[in-house]
């Protein structure tokens, strides 16, 4: 099956989309309001000075907030990215800091971003069968997410300011402006 085809830096409406399969499997989804065609520019610390594909490893559902798997990364121009949380923790003290900051690499990730922007966002995703009774939340279904034809989760640091300590879900621990890149196949070298 051929690539689809993206405007740079532009959202494309789903019913736009050349890849018809997975705007179909994108609009049957609860959560298609969140859910644009986009290209970000990226970065990600402490995983290699370059993408490796054959060290991806899928997401997982676990008793937290986040998944296990994917890559992590924050937006080139974010606003409060990992960097900034990193300083504000006081972690620039840091030994680990300075040897994962040094180490680096941006990216381009073309394809379907589901956007968190605010607490009701977060709640049209789907939920993992078993809420954390510890807690008393409900947690996002990472692997449905993805199982969609999900590309990546952004969260804003709008959304992270709101979503941070917000109950009955919450993404406690998205600690900064972050991208969860759920499908390899859609980092580019930039």
């Amino acid at each position: 099956m051929d690539s689809p085809k993206f405007c740079s830096d532009k959202d494309v409406t789903l019913l736009e989309a050349e890849n018809a399969g997975q705007a179909q499997r994108i609009i049957a989804s609860l959560y298609s309001p969140l859910v644009s065609l986009r290209t970000l520019h990226l970065i990600t610390y402490d995983c290699g000075s370059c993408f490796d594909r054959s060290k991806f490893n899928g997401v997982v559902n676990r008793c937290m907030v986040k998944p296990s798997g994917g890559l992590w990364s924050s937006p080139v121009n974010s606003t409060y990215g990992w960097i900034d949380w990193c300083r504000a923790e006081d972690w620039s003290k840091s030994g680990d800091f300075e040897r994962s900051a040094s180490i680096s690499f941006t990216f381009e990730l073309t394809g379907a971003v589901l956007t968190i922007n605010d607490t009701q966002d977060l709640a049209l995703l789907p939920d993992q069968d078993t809420p954390d009774t510890w807690c008393g939340l409900y947690l996002p279904d990472f692997e449905a997410i993805a199982q969609a034809g999900v590309d990546a989760v952004y969260l804003t640091a709008r959304g992270q300011e709101l979503t941070r300590l917000s109950h009955p879900r919450n993404l406690y621990g998205w600690d900064c402006e972050s991208v969860l890149v759920l499908n390899p196949e859609t980092i580019n070298k930039e």
